[in-house]
């Protein structure tokens, strides 16, 4: 039985187990296609983590403004590189 619309893909019956492999799946491809792994965290400098700890606790409209310019200064100084 194929599902066409939403309304009845909400009352179509899953297999057991369905939602526990598919979470598993999801699971294996983030971790294979994670840009970093725990072990890459360790190389980075204290003083650099203690400052995206402290960006992470801040209100999120300060986030998303210091992530702006972060992100700016980041392009302009490869900009300037390849110069």
């Amino acid at each position: 039985m194929r599902c066409t619309d939403y309304k009845s893909a909400l009352s179509y019956p899953l297999h057991p187990g369905f939602l526990t492999r598919t979470a598993a799946k999801l699971q294996t491809i983030a971790e294979q296609h994670s840009p970093m792994s725990e072990g890459q965290l360790s190389t980075y400098d204290k003083d650099v983590l203690k400052r995206i700890e402290d960006i992470e606790h801040l209100p999120e409209e300060d986030k998303a403004h210091l992530f702006y310019v972060i992100d700016n200064l980041i392009k302009a100084v490869k900009l300037k590189s390849i110069a």
